[in-house]
């Protein structure tokens, strides 16, 4: 059994620029991430049902779980005029913990540690709009 997610008009936020910090050292999560987790909370929120169904099949002790995560950038955003991939595109690593803790908050008998296989892609968007494809997969652990 799968559940997949699709985040429209979503802008992926790095791990590396969620918080900002004030002057005393305490730190508080900037803006671009309090919109980027409202959307998922959102979008996760409408699916809440299907998240049921999910957990009611998942075993922590028969199953674990199989992450495919695609992000759709602008072409404007992801290559470069000259044709390469832009050194100031998203970083896949820097993003994929704070969207796999938004998507998992709304889970609640299953961890994100569950994630035993995980394949995350960015590609460019034919809308010129950042996407966010989220797919979680039951998987037998006898595959481990």
């Amino acid at each position: 059994m799968k559940i997949e997610f699709l985040f429209k008009n979503c802008k992926p936020v790095s791990n590396n620029k969620t918080t900002s910090f004030t002057k005393k050292g305490k730190y508080y999560p900037n803006k671009d991430k309090i919109v980027f987790k409202r959307i998922i909370d959102v979008q996760t929120l409408a699916q809440r049902h299907e998240i049921f169904d999910f957990e009611t099949r998942y075993s922590p002790y028969e199953h674990c779980l199989r992450a495919t995560i695609v992000i759709y950038i602008p072409e404007s955003k992801l290559i470069t005029k000259k044709g390469y991939v832009s050194q100031k595109s998203l970083d896949l690593a820097n993003c994929e913990k704070v969207l796999t803790d938004s998507v998992f908050k709304r889970f609640e008998k299953i961890d994100d540690s569950a994630i035993c296989y995980l394949n995350m892609e960015k590609r460019t968007s034919l809308d010129n709009t950042y996407r966010i494809y989220y797919c979680l997969e039951i998987v037998d652990l006898s595959g481990i």
